[in-house]
């Protein structure tokens, strides 16, 4: 595919000092997309952005706070010193209990297992007793991907932890991370006192956290048992409905996993709102009102905030006690009051780039220092605005960071512009050139019977091609190879596109590492779309991806305008090969990408057999030719030396191919960018190069 030189210099024209560095900004900004989409950026997110967002929140007194309708009652060390000992008998929580339930609280939540063991007349005892109260007690359980031995799991017969209780609408009305969630073991008190018949206690509910400030909303037991976290047992009318949650009819904002941002405060504000359980024992003995519980009050009980058994967990602003988080995580169920993380990163980067880059060039240096520092400032305000006042959290670091370095690399370059025009237009290719030549990092296959090798010939500093290959799970490899229109700047930049949309691709599927993979017409359709909104046909491309399942023996592909690859089998007489000549063409190429956000694409599929070997290349490859001989190195030559070199190894057979490719075009730089990929799957050389 080839574009003539002064053409792209007219479509640059009048203000082409402007454009080409915005170019080289959006290669940073696919790349800062990309990184977003990564580990990396999660990192950043949660140790940067989560905790100075808390913490700035809690300086201008605008934390979430603890609603007065909840009293936190925590077995401390004074209370452990009074009581002289750690726990007290089955028999006193009973007492407790009851003179809590006389208070008429709406309900109890009580960080503790009661996985202990107890004599037998205590049980009977309290479960009498448990007759005497009817307000909802609710404790914690535990939930693992394990089987814990010498435990005995919770039965699934509670009602709240049925579907049917929690999603009327049945399996359907559940989200996809939850169905597809693994089967969990649960594990909490004994049957003695959990049985749904004895109706002792009103909910079950998980208070497993994690490390990063986040906890998981519901846990899958089965298809039918579900297990919620403790505070969204104990809330109001706990329901999924259209694969959402909701409590108290407010809907619990989760990630695409399912899991809560836990919306905590500070921890001497639960500090100071929390009493010692050694008098709400001594007055429950003495049959004494709890005077500081009133009618419609949430009881949070704490029975581990002793020295030397206290659960300290992670958190936004630092490690604190596990209980208080149940504490916060109450209090969002009772004033609606969530956390909602805006997954708008690779927009705000891309606003942030294009920001940076119009501020260095439309105004003075001083103006250009003075606008920065604003835009900073009030970026930074509005997301700590958002933050405090309706809980939602945007990303800032990285848009930030696209906006910065937006701005220093275009100052930079209207700089050395006014300076040597020529360098400037060196340098900004060069840069293109080191950006680009990172897509070619070489990877290792899925499998070591798997060679993948290519080279890339631009046809100058930068090109518009780009193949590379990616593991898609076990046995399973991606091969990818694309034909920006043109070369140089402009069809870099759209491979830049593909690149970065091809690897946050990648990273999805690493992280969803049970999901189904997604099939090549898929991916055709996706970097579709996105090479389409760079709007004006300037993403157009040709491309084509295979998907190599070395398990099922096949090769599943598609194509969207590309040139078809050439199948080589091993063997010289193949049931595949229709033709005279040992080599097949896969399929008949598609639309071609960006042209149409409607364009359809189709999954072809061939049987992949050992010894086989694919050669996927670019059209450059046949169409290019030198000033002294004006016909193409074309089909019949590139068949002729895939047929003549086909006992070679990968590598050695590459190099021979090339050879006969640049022995045609007599050294001259090419007018396309050319690229060779050679796929082998269990194929050893029989006729190695002396």
């Amino acid at each position: 595919m080839t574009l003539d030189l002064i053409q792209l210099r007219q479509r640059f024209a009048g203000k082409k000092e402007h454009r080409k560095p915005a170019l080289v900004l959006l290669a940073v900004c696919g790349f800062l997309a990309a990184l977003y989409l990564s580990p990396a950026g999660t990192g950043v997110e949660k140790q940067l952005e989560q905790r100075f967002l808390f913490w700035a929140r809690s300086k201008i007194g605008q934390g979430p706070g603890l609603s007065k309708q909840i009293k936190i009652f925590a077995y401390d060390d004074e209370t452990a010193a009074s009581e002289g000992d750690f726990d007290i008998p089955l028999t006193d929580w009973g007492l407790v209990f009851k003179a809590l339930a006389e208070r008429k609280p709406q309900s109890v939540v009580v960080d503790k297992i009661f996985d202990k063991a107890h004599p037998p007349d205590q049980i009977v005892a309290f479960q009498k007793m448990s007759r005497e109260w009817h307000t909802p007690i609710n404790i914690i359980s535990f939930v693992t991907s394990e089987k814990v031995p010498y435990r005995t799991e919770v039965p699934g017969d509670r009602p709240e932890h049925q579907i049917g209780t929690i999603a009327p609408g049945g399996l359907d009305q559940v989200p996809e991370w939850l169905k597809s969630m693994r089967p969990k073991y649960f594990y909490g008190a004994p049957q003695t006192l959990t049985a749904a018949s004895l109706g002792i206690f009103s909910g079950i509910g998980h208070a497993v956290y994690e490390l990063d400030g986040y906890l998981q909303s519901i846990y899958r037991i089965n298809d039918r048992v579900f297990v919620p976290h403790v505070a969204l047992v104990a809330g109001h009318s706990l329901k999924i409905q259209n694969q959402r949650i909701f409590s108290g009819g407010n809907e619990v904002p989760t990630t695409s996993d399912g899991r809560i941002l836990v919306n905590v405060d500070k921890q001497s504000v639960y500090v100071k709102r929390s009493y010692g359980m050694g008098a709400l024992i001594r007055r429950a003995r003495s049959g004494k009102p709890i005077t500081v519980v009133d009618e419609g009050d949430t009881v949070i009980l704490l029975p581990l905030m002793y020295t030397g058994n206290t659960d300290f967990r992670e958190t936004p602003h630092g490690s604190m006690p596990g209980g208080y988080l149940v504490a916060a995580m109450v209090n969002s169920t009772l004033a609606g009051k969530w956390v909602n993380s805006w997954r708008a990163g690779i927009p705000l980067i891309i606003a942030g780039g294009l920001s940076g880059a119009w501020i260095a060039f439309a105004f003075s240096p001083l103006m250009i220092g003075v606008i920065s520092l604003t835009v900073i400032g009030m970026s930074v305000v509005v997301c700590i605005f958002l933050f405090s006042t309706a809980g939602i959290l945007l990303p800032f670091a990285l848009p930030l960071a696209s906006f910065i370095i937006a701005a220093g690399v275009m100052f930079g370059e209207r700089s050395r512009r006014a300076q040597v025009s020529q360098v400037r237009i060196e340098g900004e290719l060069a840069t293109a050139q080191i950006v680009q030549n990172s897509f070619f990092a070489a990877k290792k296959t899925c499998h070591p019977d798997l060679t993948v090798t290519g080279k890339f010939f631009p046809a100058g500093e930068c090109g518009g091609d780009w193949w590379g290959h990616c593991p898609a799970g076990p046995g399973k490899e991606y091969v990818f190879i694309g034909d920006a229109t043109g070369h140089g700047v402009a069809a870099a930049l759209v491979t830049a596109v593909s690149f970065a949309t091809i690897s946050a691709i990648e990273s999805f599927s690493i992280s969803q590492a049970n999901a189904e993979n997604p099939k090549p017409s898929d991916l055709l359709k996706m970097l579709n779309k996105v090479l389409f909104d760079l709007g004006n046909h300037t993403g157009v491309m040709t491309f084509f991806v295979g998907l190599l399942d070395l398990e099922q023996n096949k090769f599943i592909y598609s194509n969207a305008g590309h040139l078809p690859p050439a199948l080589l089998p091993i063997a010289s007489k193949d049931p595949r090969i229709q033709g005279r000549l040992p080599i097949k063409n896969l399929g008949a190429p598609g639309s071609l990408l960006g042209m149409d956000p409607d364009s359809t694409f189709t999954d072809q599929e061939i049987e992949l057999k050992d010894g086989d070997r694919l050669f996927i290349y670019t059209d450059g490859l046949i169409e290019n030719y030198s000033t002294n001989n004006k016909n193409p190195f074309g089909k019949k030559r590139l068949y002729d030396a895939l047929i003549a070199n086909r006992d070679l190894a990968a590598k050695d057979f590459l190099s021979s191919v090339i050879k006969s490719y640049a022995d045609h075009i007599a050294g001259e730089l090419p007018a396309d960018d050319t690229t060779l990929v050679v796929i082998d799957w269990k194929r050893q050389a029989s006729n190695p190069p002396a």
